[in-house]
């Protein structure tokens, strides 16, 4: 699979997981995006700081992806299946 170039992000990509089959990638006080194919991606959450850690995890047999924000005690959880 290729999901690049990523397309006109503000910041640099810090970190890229795949989830329930698509792209997932963090971008500089930007946000989470889901590669949707081609060069375009959809904006799921946004952020304010930088260096964010992206992460993969199964929780009772669901994928999850945990979200935690640098310099901040803050974090998310976002599930791919439910979430949209």
């Amino acid at each position: 699979m290729n999901a690049s170039p990523p397309g006109d992000f503000g910041s640099a990509v810090t970190t890229v997981v795949e989830a329930a089959g698509s792209v997932y990638v963090t971008v500089d006080r930007d946000g989470l995006y889901r590669w949707e194919g081609g060069n375009t991606w959809t904006l799921l959450g946004e952020f304010l700081m930088a260096g964010q850690a992206l992460v993969t995890d199964s929780h009772e047999g669901v994928e999850l992806i945990y979200v935690a924000q640098d310099n901040t005690d803050e974090f998310w959880v976002y599930d791919p299946i439910y979430a949209d």
